[in-house]
């Protein structure tokens, strides 16, 4: 079924960068420009007339703002047909589908369970979706990876800033950092660059449990802490519950920080 991007909270396309908008208070004398980044995420807000164009308006399920970004709806029905025409899909066979269900948490392993019982009874190959077959991946722990990993193949992750990377092999095992930057062939976080092939070697991409855990240290921990990859780090105590104390050990009001860490006297980070 064909989607309707002009009513609001339609769930927009993938818009890759270079992609042309405009914003709905520019005047009319003003050329388009383009976007310097990719945009994900992103609902239609409404539509409005320019210039004989029908625009969307595309932002964040939670903006509240007054200015929007215009897409034009033929560059957005276009960018669908690109989605769909890419879309991958990957085959496996009943006895890998029952592997997966078998080693599954108890809310996958029912969902899956509902999707691919008929196919596993006849033994027939079931097609998976990248999209599915992502969200899969993404719930993974590390056991669940290597079945993936053992089916699949080893998946090879187009890293960007914001990513957690985990640490599965060589010395620290189980340390968790959140990618900085990632810039050509050099991976950046907050405790120093590592090439590519040094992740690729030692580095995967961290589970949601792995992440969950780095980001939620015991009442008390001493962690440092920092809003942006430009900020300074800042000595705070955790709350136990993901946020920290604003400056002395257990007082004041809990506040949350973009990015964190367990205070090591001995790998402390350095300031971009």
């Amino acid at each position: 079924m064909k989607l309707d991007y002009t009513i609001k909270g339609t769930k927009l396309p993938f818009i890759p960068k270079g992609t042309e908008y405009r914003v709905v208070d520019w005047d009319s004398k003003t050329n388009n420009n383009q976007y310097d980044c990719n945009r994900e995420n992103h609902i239609s807000f409404g539509y409005v007339y320019y210039k004989g164009d029908t625009y969307i308006l595309c932002e964040k399920p939670e903006y509240k703002g007054k200015a929007y970004y215009m897409v034009k709806l033929s560059d957005i029905e276009k960018l669908t047909e690109t989605k769909q025409e890419e879309t991958m899909e990957r085959k496996i066979s009943y006895f890998h589908a029952q592997r997966i269900i078998d080693i599954a948490c108890r809310t996958w392993k029912d969902a899956l369970s509902n999707s691919w019982s008929k196919d596993i009874v006849l033994k027939n190959d079931i097609l998976i979706i990248d999209e599915d077959y992502q969200k899969m991946r993404n719930a993974c722990t590390s056991e669940q990876h290597k079945l993936f990993d053992d089916i699949f193949g080893e998946d090879t992750p187009e890293l960007k800033a914001g990513d957690w990377i985990y640490k599965y092999a060589g010395d620290q095992i189980g340390k968790c950092e959140q990618i900085s930057k990632v810039i050509e062939d050099i991976i950046h976080t907050s405790c120093g660059p590592y090439s590519k092939i040094s992740f690729n070697l030692y580095w995967r991409l961290a589970t949601e449990e792995e992440i969950k855990a780095v980001n939620v240290f015991p009442d008390g921990t001493p962690c440092l802490v920092r809003g942006s990859n430009i900020d300074s780090w800042s000595l705070r105590y955790a709350n136990g519950k993901g946020s920290f104390y604003p400056s002395g050990k257990k007082s004041g009001i809990n506040t949350p920080w973009k990015q964190s860490m367990k205070l090591d006297m001995n790998n402390l980070p350095v300031n971009e």
